[in-house]
């Protein structure tokens, strides 16, 4: 093979290693880095009232025009590998105008209307651990987990899915990045219990 040609495959091979390690070296530094983490808690819900305010939705009793209620929400648990923590939240159940946003939940009467129903749910979490603290923001839904749902339909029982990304973080979370994932029960509306998986930079 003349000069050209040998300097011609020579180069190629160098050009080939060259975008390999760059390849390589372009991949995001997190996977390897990873924390999976799992949490139980318990604890304590308490109704806010229903909103937007007005003088058809007085904010403790449901009326036409309002479309949402919220919930404050404090508990204790612990976090595996982080220890113990203490969470405050506060949940906002959207349902509409004319109950636009509800759904049913699966389960059926005898007459076949539906026997419970869910809710879109919004929450936002301040967790508190010995080294530092994460604050969490989530989206998912609450619905009943009975066949006889109550007066609005969603329980008790209730079971409620959430989604969450961490928003910030002080101490040892300082720049956390995280993604979780949060199921919850209540047998009687006030008491509740969690467990969380959690993938973290932190």
């Amino acid at each position: 093979m003349d000069s050209v040609g040998t300097g011609f495959f020579r180069w190629s091979r160098v050009a080939l290693v060259a975008l390999i390690l760059c390849g390589l070296l372009a991949q995001p530094a997190l996977a390897g880095d990873l924390v999976v983490k799992q949490e139980v808690s318990s604890g304590i819900s308490t109704f806010v009232g229903f909103g937007p305010p007005s003088s058809t939705c007085n904010g403790t009793t449901e009326f036409s025009t309002c479309t949402f209620f919220t919930t404050t929400n404090t508990s204790s648990g612990m976090d595996i590998p982080g220890g113990p923590f203490t969470a405050s939240s506060t949940s906002t159940l959207y349902f509409g105008a004319g109950d636009f946003a509800v759904t049913v939940n699966g389960a059926a009467n005898p007459d076949g209307t539906p026997a419970g129903y869910c809710l879109p749910l919004f929450s936002t979490t301040h967790l508190v651990y010995a080294n530092g603290t994460i604050d969490m923001n989530g989206t998912g839904s609450v619905c009943c987990a009975g066949t006889s749902c109550g007066d609005i339909g969603i329980g008790p029982p209730t079971v409620s899915h959430l989604a969450s990304a961490c928003i910030s973080g002080t101490g040892k979370y300082q720049g956390i990045q995280c993604s979780a994932e949060t199921t919850s029960t209540s047998n009687n509306s006030t008491n509740f219990i969690v467990r969380s998986e959690i993938v973290s930079t932190k």
